[in-house]
């Protein structure tokens, strides 16, 4: 450690501190975190579908962050819902959805809920991030289609986004994911390598649910094969 005087920006003296006969101990310094980064939604769909039939305290969609922040609660995400989001609830600290009302006699209902999700509790420093999620509610007619695909249910959830663009893309309609489950073999054992992704297709004209039968053709012709009613 080097010691300096100066006078007006002229070094006056300049000595270590074993020079001036100085002891010298060691101090350990932390450097910490700020809360400069807001938390990221992780890559998923924005279309939600609910049968009319779904039931109170139903979980319909889980939403998911991440923050870069390493320090305290800087790092620890919490969410909510703006108001007049419609029959929703959402879990401060899963991020799962749930149903505060039955849908009956609501197909063709839909909701747009905004999603917060804020770091450090809200409190002074905190950053948050918002998103829109559509929540359509469709008639108890079972036309959904199951595409089954190979692969881990974690790994299929978190590429839903993928898979309804790919689905919307062959249709060219809107599509909306309903499910997701691991699928059974011919003698309903459980088949954990493949996944079963349940949809419905919505019919940009009527806002209605198109018949099955008319969804397979236009994957078929979309040469999307796997598909089953």
């Amino acid at each position: 450690l080097t010691l300096k005087i100066s006078n007006n920006n002229s070094i006056v003296s300049e000595k270590t501190v074993e020079e001036l006969g100085l002891s010298t101990i060691l101090l350990p310094i932390a450097i910490l975190d700020v809360n400069d980064n807001p938390p990221v939604f992780n890559y998923f769909t924005n279309k939600i579908g609910i049968s009319e039939n779904t039931p109170y305290g139903a979980e319909v969609f889980v939403v998911t962050t991440q923050d870069k922040d390493e320090f305290g609660n800087y790092d620890k995400v919490w969410y909510r819902l703006n108001a007049a989001g419609g029959p929703f609830v959402i879990d401060k600290e899963t991020g799962i959805i749930t149903t505060t009302a039955v849908f009956e006699n609501l197909a063709g209902t839909k909701y747009t809920l905004l999603v917060d999700a804020f770091d450090n509790e809200g409190v002074n420093p905190s950053l948050f991030s918002v998103i829109p999620i559509e929540v359509y509610v469709y008639a108890y007619v079972d036309n959904s289609v199951i595409l089954t695909v190979n692969g881990s249910i974690d790994i299929i959830r978190m590429n839903i986004a993928y898979y309804t663009e790919l689905l919307s893309n062959l249709t060219g309609k809107n599509v909306i994911i309903t499910d997701i489950r691991v699928s059974t073999n011919e003698l309903g054992s459980i088949d954990t390598s493949r996944v079963d992704i349940e949809f419905i297709v919505i019919n940009d004209v009527t806002d209605m649910v198109e018949e099955n039968t008319d969804v397979l053709q236009e994957i078929t012709d979309g040469n999307l094969i796997n598909t089953n009613v």
